[in-house]
């Protein structure tokens, strides 16, 4: 068809029609090759575009799964952190709600976690320290009290509250203090009792030296008198500064024990030998109830040290002709090694405290028998460094006089120790 043909064909055909016999003109007029180029161009477009969004999304999935798995992981840290604490951590909302709180914190409330998440915390503590701490976070950043909690027994503790400025909420930290403060007591009442305990023998030294010195030197019975006072109370500071090294020395870890298999007869010989003669000016009978097949796994220095120490406070505390023994028994594999005697004996309110330093039952009475009140601070370090405990009983709860004191103290067996290792 002519182009002539064509227009007069379109003049005188409706408008449908021209427009497809146009197309039909401008198709005939393209190359086919051409058509299926541009068609695969088009797809492989196509193809490239989904491509890329596919790799994008990928990539994104890729780096949320990253995010989320690196999120998971810091809690899991954190939980494992909070969890190992050994203080108390809570957090609260805005409105001072618990949204999160640890083991330590539950055992602090007495509570189980679930139960306290979510409530306010005013309805889970049983104190109202912690809840006018929080409070005070109203106008400052930080804040912290220290508060007790009434036993038994009796705790001390350290509350810490910061605000947390992102959310409105609060951290609250709480630490137990009670050990500290009770090692800060010990250190205070353990100064106070050597200034004492160092301050009289000083003072009657100071005393009788200058009476010496001022005229009392040309009386000779006057002189020795005051001679003997300074010898007794110079022997009872050196004794004193004596057991306050050998305490220092065991509690700081500084003793050096070599444990071997020892008979308990042996060692308790030694022991009584070294009392004998106190014992005999006093009348006293000194007997060792032990068979020679006990041995024990010890440091042979200080299991005797401990024994000479029980030997001397019974000789000390027991009247003339009283009687002191030393037993020894098996017990599974330990052995319970015993010192009694037939003394006025110790109250039964005193018999757990007796172990501590400086502790006296009758304090004008223990200085009176030249005691330094370490004796058997140092008998329990000792028997606990060889692992051992130590107790005391009442010798004879059926007497009204003389009731006595057994004081015992375990030390492994030998033949124990050597099929443990």
């Amino acid at each position: 068809m002519t182009f002539a043909a064509a227009v007069g064909l379109g003049l005188a055909a409706p408008i449908a029609t021209v427009g497809r016999i146009g197309a039909d003109v401008v198709v005939a007029g393209i190359d086919p090759q051409l058509l299926l180029g541009l068609t695969i161009g088009l797809l492989v477009g196509a193809l490239g575009l989904w491509r890329m969004w596919r790799s994008s999304e990928l990539q994104i999935a890729r780096q949320v799964a990253e995010r989320v798995a690196a999120t998971k992981r810091q809690r899991e840290r954190l939980e494992a952190v909070l969890e190992a604490m050994d203080d108390a951590v809570l957090a609260l909302d805005a409105l001072g709600c618990v949204t999160l709180l640890n083991k330590s914190a539950e055992r602090l409330l007495d509570s189980a976690g679930g139960g306290a998440i979510g409530k306010p915390l005013a309805e889970v503590v049983k104190t109202a320290e912690l809840s006018a701490l929080v409070e005070q976070l109203q106008d400052v950043h930080s804040a912290s009290e220290e508060f007790e909690v009434p036993g038994p027994p009796r705790r001390h503790y350290l509350g810490r509250a910061t605000r947390q400025r992102a959310t409105g909420g609060s951290v609250l930290v709480v630490q137990d203090v009670t050990r500290l403060r009770r090692l800060e007591k010990m250190r205070k009442d353990f100064v106070a009792n050597v200034s004492h305990e160092l301050r009289t023998p000083v003072t009657v030294i100071r005393a009788n030296a200058e009476t010496l010195l001022d005229g009392a030197m040309e009386d000779p019975v006057v002189a020795d008198r005051f001679l003997v006072a300074l010898l007794r109370n110079a022997d009872r500071l050196s004794n004193l500064v004596s057991d306050l090294l050998d305490l220092s020395r065991i509690e700081s870890g500084r003793l050096e024990l070599q444990p071997q298999a020892l008979g308990v007869h042996a060692i308790a010989a030694h022991a009584v030998e070294s009392i004998v003669v106190a014992a005999e000016d006093k009348g006293q009978q000194v007997t060792i109830d032990i068979t020679d097949d006990v041995d024990v796994w010890a440091d042979a220095s200080a299991i005797e040290q401990v024994l000479v120490n029980l030997l001397a406070n019974a000789s000390k505390y027991t009247p003339d002709g009283g009687s002191i023994v030393v037993t020894a028994q098996r017990r599974g594999r330990l052995c319970r090694i015993e010192v009694t005697d037939n003394g006025p004996g110790i109250d039964e309110k005193h018999h757990r405290r007796v172990f501590e330093r400086f502790y006296r039952v009758d304090k004008g009475r223990s200085r009176g028998v030249g005691g330094t009140g370490l004796g058997l601070a140092i008998v329990k370090h000792l028997v606990t460094a060889m692992g051992g405990t130590v107790g005391l009983q009442t010798a004879d709860p059926r007497a009204d006089e003389r009731r006595g004191c057994r004081f015992w103290f375990t030390i492994p067996i030998a033949d124990a120790k050597r099929s443990a290792a």
